[in-house]
């Protein structure tokens, strides 16, 4: 009999949420397995059953508190010891076989941020790190993500990366730019400090009218040359990111930045934080940038002024990522680990 699975994902929209959806599909397609999904909000239309746990603040900018809320949430709740697996983060051990996935190196997240920031999550991660110890197993999702399992001696693991969804994501008709023509650059996420919008929005503006910026994920005034889209789907994110020339992720850190691998995956030439936990893996392909606004200013102008060799190592990343980061390869190996793990237990 197929163990009933429950996953608690939160939202349906940022990088981490989609690897967990990825999760719940390939359970469905390849295994057979519907898992019910946790999340803060009521859906439009949903593939799944789901259950709703209200965050205590409705907003993006405190994920990091609602999360450590519903995880003691969840292992009080009865809800939870109907299923056999139980994918997320909770505050004790509770009967189903749980698992948790652990993006990066959680100790150095907030290094670059506000003091405040820092200060709270500190005590984020504490709480974190005593909740993956609950887990019986830990999902590595990048290469900097081990070493900090290691580090805090947080238990068993298995490395399983960030991916891209081939279908979706896979190299259009735009080949490279031939022109001198503006230079369109796109940035995807939260509106959140972590993110460093605002300054790549002051480089934008000290470069000028050589480049166009659309923003996707992040609710604004449109300017001459900035547009903003708000959330999109898949479909249309494939659609803008096959327009532009250059992907642009400054965080002041990132876990990992799953939208780089999914634009490298289309060939475009990508501009990515020196502090993304995807440098690791992508060192090789991606031009890095520094987090002030000059930095960033620089090396977009680095970029638009030599485009052609951008445009080859894109193209050489592309190659890389749709042979390494492959959704269905992947997370059906992933899948096979844990109810391997998950009957041991039994």
């Amino acid at each position: 009999m197929a163990p009933k699975v429950f996953i608690w994902v939160g939202g349906t929209k940022g990088g981490f949420e989609e690897r967990l959806l990825s999760v719940c599909k390939i359970l469905k397609k390849d295994f057979g397995i519907i898992p019910t999904v946790g999340l803060y909000k009521k859906p439009g239309k949903f593939p799944y059953p789901y259950k709703v746990f209200r965050p205590m603040i409705d907003s993006e900018k405190v994920r990091g508190i609602n999360n450590v809320i519903v995880a003691f949430k969840l292992a009080n709740s009865k809800f939870v010891s109907k299923f056999d697996i139980c994918i997320g983060e909770f505050s004790k051990k509770i009967r189903p076989f749980t698992v948790s996935y652990v993006s990066g190196d959680n100790d150095s997240f907030a290094k670059n941020s506000k003091l405040i920031t820092r200060i709270v999550y500190f005590f984020i991660m504490l709480f974190q790190r005593y909740f993956f110890k609950k887990s019986n197993l830990l999902i590595a999702n990048s290469n900097l993500a081990i070493p900090f399992i290691k580090r805090r001696n947080l238990g068993r693991y298995f490395y399983s990366p960030y991916v891209v969804d081939m279908k979706n994501f896979k190299p259009g008709k735009r080949k490279a730019k031939r022109d001198d023509s503006v230079y369109k650059l796109v940035f995807i996420g939260r509106d959140t400090p972590q993110k460093n919008l605002k300054r790549l929005i002051k480089a934008v503006n000290l470069i000028g009218n050589k480049v166009h910026l659309d923003v996707v994920g992040v609710q604004g005034k449109n300017k001459k040359n900035i547009t903003y889209h708000g959330w999109k789907t898949h479909q249309e994110l494939v659609k803008l990111l096959d327009a532009c020339d250059i992907f642009v992720m400054p965080s002041l850190t990132e876990t990992f930045g799953i939208a780089s691998i999914e634009a490298l995956s289309m060939n475009r030439p990508v501009l990515l934080s020196k502090y993304a936990g995807a440098v690791e893996d992508l060192k090789e392909y991606v031009h890095l940038c520094g987090i002030t606004t000059e930095e960033i200013e620089t090396e977009i102008r680095k970029m638009i002024d030599d485009y052609a060799s951008e445009y080859k190592r894109a193209m050489a990343g592309g190659k890389f990522v749709r042979k390494n980061f492959d959704e269905d390869s992947i997370v059906k190996e992933e899948i096979k680990f844990i109810l391997s793990e998950y009957k041991k237990k039994r």
